[in-house]
């Protein structure tokens, strides 16, 4: 989770030193979005680039990168890896327009307000025929995650900072821009969760209210257990990842 944005007057944010210690199994379950991309050399706006480690895999397989984040502090991270990156959300960026042959997100687009502007956003900086590749939460997604944050905050569905798209409204945000999708894919994705204090420090600085997290965490270690599930083959806690996944191409100009 990568994105800043307020919320009823209220930061939600990730811990960008946290990140990259309890949250790196995000870039490496988003490195099968890369492959999604047509090969190098191409030019990639990396949407929500986080602390750039996807940005600088890309890099690395020859791509010219651009990352941008609304959170100051991953931006920070991601030019310590030689990415260029800057500050921006991704509702309201605007760039030179058609400017990018791709562009790749992952794990952002679900911490994105207005979703729609977004995607109208990504269009505006794709060159004809650009490609856009993505992975977000799906519809569900750590729904028993939230049920037992909800035991410690009772506030939490009026805090929680993300929007988690069905694939039916994900297709007609693609489609309205004018772009053909290639394959869209909707699936369980359960990941380990060893340490669920360490985890909602990291996710979710949204539900501290400004106040000291380490009770708020304590608090949710102990009643996690009880809601959410575990691996059938060490036992493990398991966070309920539900996604999406797309591959679409920019056709037309859409009115």
């Amino acid at each position: 989770m990568r994105w800043s944005l307020v919320l009823r007057g209220m930061s939600a944010r990730c811990d960008a030193d946290l990140y990259g210690t309890t949250a790196s199994f995000v870039p490496q379950l988003g490195k099968p979005v890369l492959d999604l991309l047509p090969p190098p050399p191409k030019r990639v706006l990396d949407l929500g680039c986080g602390d750039g480690v996807l940005s600088a895999e890309l890099l690395d397989r020859g791509y010219e990168v651009v990352g941008i984040d609304a959170d100051e502090r991953m931006v920070e991270k991601t030019r310590e890896r030689n990415v260029e990156a800057y500050v921006e959300r991704g509702e309201s960026f605007d760039f030179e327009t058609k400017k990018f042959d791709c562009a790749f997100t992952n794990a952002a687009f679900h911490w994105m307000t207005d979703q729609p502007a977004t995607v109208r956003c990504v269009k505006q900086a794709l060159k004809p025929k650009g490609v856009f590749v993505g992975e977000c939460g799906g519809y569900g997604n750590i729904a028993a995650f939230r049920e037992a944050v909800r035991h410690v905050v009772p506030e939490e569905p009026d805090l929680c900072p993300w929007t988690f798209p069905t694939p039916i409204d994900l297709r007609e945000m693609l489609e309205t821009q004018g772009f053909r999708i290639l394959s869209l894919d909707y699936f369980d994705r359960p990941v380990e969760c060893p340490d669920p204090a360490a985890f909602l420090r990291t996710f979710g600085e949204c539900y501290f209210r400004d106040q000291d997290p380490e009770p708020v965490a304590r608090a949710f270690a102990d009643v996690a257990p009880k809601f959410l599930p575990r691996s059938p083959t060490t036992g493990t806690l398991m966070i309920d990842y539900i996604r999406l996944r797309w591959h679409a191409v920019l056709e037309e100009e859409a009115e």
